[in-house]
């Protein structure tokens, strides 16, 4: 399996334990996720691993968006410990991402958080210790607790929105803590 097309209208959520892509890749170079144009919504824990077991997670190294698409939402754990995971691309359709979403991709190294974002779950990046820089978008008026906690190398932040973001503090989701540069449009 190296390619994976997304494109469910519509799809409940699945529990923490699901097994949909379990081992997914693992024989291969990675798996490249592409969400289809008519996706609402990328399910909750559709590509986690099992019992918070990494070694289960699918091999995803890259996830894109269909252009013109309509997806809104990224859910809760959906990328969760994808620890392969090296290039995201958010669509400008997102409007939340989800608790845990991104948490323990450890190979992320960049993420830019589109206009059409305005609430970023808790934990959503937590313990991505290769992002190095993010921007935050104008309409984000939400960071979740813990949302960028164990992010080590996260030390350019690019605040665009209207958010308090210091060096040094656990505020929104602890995005200043690690930062030694954080740029706001002035």
């Amino acid at each position: 399996l190296e390619y994976i097309y997304f494109n469910a209208i519509s799809m409940n959520d699945l529990d923490f334990n699901n097994s949909v892509f379990l081992y997914a890749g693992q024989n291969k170079t990675g798996i490249k996720v592409e969400i289809g144009k008519d996706a609402k919504k990328i399910p909750s824990y559709l590509f986690t691993s099992y019992n918070n077991d990494a070694s289960s997670s699918p091999k995803i190294t890259s996830l894109i968006f269909e252009e013109n698409g309509s997806c809104e939402s990224i859910g809760d754990g959906a990328f969760k410990d994808c620890t392969q995971l090296l290039n995201v691309e958010i669509a400008n359709t997102v409007k939340k991402i989800g608790n845990s979403s991104f948490s323990s991709c450890l190979n992320i190294v960049s993420i830019k958080i589109p206009n059409s974002v305005t609430e970023i779950g808790a934990f959503a990046f937590q313990n991505c210790p290769s992002l190095i820089n993010i921007e935050i978008s104008s309409n984000v008026v939400s960071i979740g607790t813990n949302a960028f906690f164990g992010c080590s190398k996260l030390v350019e932040v690019y605040n665009l929105s209207a958010l308090d973001i210091t060096k040094g503090s656990s505020a929104n989701g602890y995005i200043g803590n690690y930062a030694l540069n954080i740029y706001t449009q002035e």
